[in-house]
């Protein structure tokens, strides 16, 4: 991601996430950060060298804004409650944002021998929409 460029390019990379700045779990690529607890992202921040996680496919926690810094002290880190987390929200053309999901889903992971046209996979993705709810789990994380 454009996101995960800017970081690699800043940030000394045992800083970064290698999987496109996401943090893993075992069995998943890209942990998925969304529904992880205040308590969770506390205990990874301790145990990884990472100082920078993204997160794509899942609605914001709100939870998470309890972890910003709050004072000039926070900003130093002498404050040992932390982390201390700063939030960076990217606002895509919704047309590049498509054409981003068609690379990586319909080519990049995707284990079909032959890959679907760009017009065969947002017909398929069509049909997948249809099933949502509106304010369900996975409609928000497709907003």
């Amino acid at each position: 991601t454009s996101f995960c460029k800017v970081a690699t390019a800043n940030m000394p990379r045992k800083e970064v996430p290698r999987y496109y700045c996401m943090p893993s779990e075992p069995g998943m690529a890209d942990a998925r950060i969304g529904s992880w607890t205040r308590e969770k992202i506390r205990k990874y921040f301790k145990d990884k060298p990472h100082r920078l996680v993204s997160n794509e496919w899942e609605p914001f926690n709100h939870d998470f804004l309890e972890l910003q810094a709050t004072s000039e002290t926070d900003l130093a880190g002498k404050n040992k409650d932390g982390p201390y987390l700063m939030f960076l929200t990217s606002i895509r053309n919704p047309i590049n944002r498509l054409l981003s999901a068609y690379k990586f889903w319909g080519h990049l992971n995707n284990p079909a021998k032959v890959k679907p046209t760009l017009e065969l996979w947002l017909q398929r993705y069509a049909r997948r929409s249809n099933r949502w709810k509106v304010l369900s789990d996975d409609f928000a994380a497709n907003v």
